[in-house]
C-alpha cells in the first residue's frame, strides 16, 4: 500500500489520502473499522473539509492540477460531486481553504477557487505566487504577506516578512501549523 500523503476528521470519521481515498468509521475508537477505501489514479497530496465536503487536491502525470470534492453526507460512503484538472493551472501540492475561498497550488503559483457552493466550485483568481498560510485577509508566502481581502487583487504589504522561505516537502507541500497568534514552519529540520 501507498503512503498516506493526508488526513482530515469530520465527526467520528477520519478520511485519509494517497492513490486512495481511505474512510476509517473512529465511533469506537479501540476498535476503528475501515468502511471505504476509494482507488484514485493520482496521488492526492492535501485534503481538507468545507462543512460536510472534502476537497482534494493532486498533481499527475496526465494534470499539472486536479481538485475533487467529496460530498459526506453519508460519511461512510464520499459521493464525489466535483471534478477538475488543467494543463494551466500551478502544480497543486497544497491546499488552504479560508472563508469562501480555497487556495490551491505550491511555491510557484495558486488558484483562488470561490467555493461558496462546493459542490461547484469557480476559479475566481491565479496567483504567481505561492502561500503557506491565510490568516483573516492576509496570505503568507515566506518573503511576502499579500492582503487578500480581494482575492481577485491581491496586494503586497509586506515584502520583509518574518516568516522563513516557503519549504516544500517534495511530496507534502508546504508545512504550517497556525495555533493562536503563531505560525510554526519548518525550516530545514528546525522548527
Amino acid at each position: 500500500r501507498e503512503p498516506w500523503r493526508d488526513a482530515a476528521i469530520l465527526d467520528s470519521h477520519i478520511y485519509i489520502s494517497s492513490f486512495h481515498l481511505v474512510v476509517v468509521d473512529i465511533t469506537d475508537s479501540s476498535h476503528p473499522l475501515l468502511t471505504t477505501e476509494l482507488h484514485l489514479v493520482q496521488l492526492y497530496e492535501s485534503i481538507t473539509i468545507y462543512g460536510n465536503y472534502l476537497f482534494s487536491v493532486a498533481t499527475s502525470e496526465y494534470s499539472r492540477g486536479e481538485i475533487r470534492v467529496w460530498d459526506l453526507s453519508n460519511p461512510d460512503v464520499p459521493k464525489e460531486v466535483y471534478y477538475q484538472y488543467s494543463w494551466d493551472w500551478p502544480e497543486f501540492r497544497n491546499m488552504v481553504i479560508a472563508g469562501q475561498y480555497a487556495y490551491l497550488g505550491d511555491n510557484k503559483g495558486a488558484v483562488v477557487m470561490d467555493i461558496s457552493d462546493p459542490a461547484s466550485p469557480r476559479q475566481v483568481a491565479t496567483w504567481n505566487f505561492g502561500i503557506q498560510v491565510v490568516i483573516d485577509q492576509y496570505a503568507y508566502t515566506g518573503s511576502q504577506i499579500w492582503d487578500i481581502s480581494d482575492p481577485t487583487k491581491p496586494v503586497a504589504v509586506r515584502s520583509d516578512s518574518p516568516l522563513p522561505p516557503l519549504y516544500y516537502n517534495f511530496y507534502h507541500g508546504p508545512y504550517a501549523v497556525v495555533a493562536g497568534d503563531f505560525i510554526y514552519l519548518p525550516q530545514g529540520n528546525d522548527l
